[in-house]
Order: C-alpha cells, then structure tokens, then sequence
C-alpha cells in the first residue's frame, strides 16, 4: 500500500465520518430553534438600520425614528432570546 493510497484512505473516512455527524446531530431543529431565528433576525435587521442610517437613508426619508427603535429593542431581545 503506497503513501497516496493510505492518505487517500484517511481523508475518505474522515469525510464520511463528518458526514455521518452532520445528518446525524446537525439539523435545522436541533441547531436553530424559534428563538435563534428570531435573533438572528433582529440582528439582521438592526445592521441594515445601522447601515442605511449612516448612508443617511433613512434621514432622506424621515425615518430616523427606526434607529431609536431598535435601540430600544436591544435589550429586550438580548434577556429575552
């Protein structure tokens, strides 16, 4: 058995194993619950405000108000999520 084929046999079983874990323990429902979701969400969110906020967006429509918002909202979905 040459040095190729024995890594070559390594990397295989390696690759299956990690494939094996994946469908076994990495699941939508087991990694991300609502909760996730919805942080990920608002995090999501609150970067667009903070982005469209400092391009001056939401100024030019009179929309500064939604910074406030998410400011506000921080803190409760930080405890609560």
């Amino acid at each position: 058995m040459g040095k190729l084929e024995v890594k070559y046999q390594f990397w295989s079983k390696l690759a299956l194993e990690f494939n094996t874990y994946v469908v076994q323990h990495i699941t939508l429902g087991e990694c991300m619950g609502i909760r996730d979701i919805l942080f990920v969400l608002f995090y999501v969110v609150a970067i667009a405000v903070v982005i469209l906020h400092f391009t001056g967006w939401l100024e030019d429509k009179n929309m500064e108000w939604v910074v406030f918002v998410i400011a506000v909202l921080v803190f409760p979905v930080v405890l609560f999520l």
